[in-house]
């Protein structure tokens, strides 16, 4: 610094002191706006780009969330008919193997039934329905092939009996020493009584229970 300018700032550093701090104020007040300006503007920046920044990631965030959901939606639906087939396939498999079983089983039973020499229930039918088809054509013959005479008072109607003794199921004639034939079921010996009597008429056929009582009364006339 010269002397001149030492000499004038010595004079008037008095006079000019509030001048110059007033400037100085002003000069550090004018630097604060500039920068509160400048940061004011930065911010609005920083706060628009923020802004965008977030919009930008809230539309990828929705649409990695639709996408998820879609996906899901798929492999629910891919999964239910999975399950939809496996429960298919084990109800099959389950009516199979009670099939088989049950084939097994009856297998099993008629071998069984076959080594003791015992008709099967099926067999059983069949053969009820055989019979029964049979006397009921024999009936229908008899009917056609019998010429009822008339009836004449002096002669007395044949006796049959179907009992029940140690042999089986017998047919007795009365009058006869032995019966007229033994059987191994009833249903067989009831079927030749009344062929008997029929052939025979006049006629009657007592059909009796294992107990010895009445079961059935029949009269066979000319």
């Amino acid at each position: 610094m010269t002397e001149k300018e030492l000499a004038t700032r010595k004079g008037t550093n008095m006079g000019t002191l509030p001048t110059w701090a007033r400037d100085l104020w002003l000069a550090g007040l004018g630097s604060v706006a500039g920068v509160e300006e400048k940061g004011s503007a930065v911010l609005g920046t920083v706060t628009e780009q923020g802004k965008s920044v977030i919009e930008k990631l809230q539309s990828e965030a929705d649409t990695l969330f639709k996408q998820l959901i879609k996906r899901g939606q798929g492999l629910e639906q891919r999964g239910r008919e999975r399950i939809d087939v496996l429960l298919a396939d084990v109800t099959k498999r389950g009516e199979e193997t009670r099939t088989a079983f049950d084939r097994m089983v009856t297998g099993i039973a008629e071998d069984t039934l076959n080594q003791i020499d015992m008709p099967t229930r099926t067999e059983v039918r069949s053969l009820a329905d055989k019979v029964r088809t049979l006397t009921t054509q024999v009936d229908e013959l008899s009917a056609r092939l019998i010429i009822r005479p008339a009836a004449d008072p002096a002669i007395l109607p044949a006796l049959y009996e179907v009992r029940n003794g140690e042999a089986g199921w017998m047919l007795v004639a009365e009058g006869e020493d032995q019966p007229v034939g033994v059987f191994a079921t009833k249903v067989e010996a009831v079927d030749s009584g009344r062929q008997q009597a029929k052939s025979n008429n006049p006629s009657r056929l007592l059909i009796y229970r294992k107990d010895g009582s009445v079961q059935e009364d029949n009269s066979y006339d000319l």
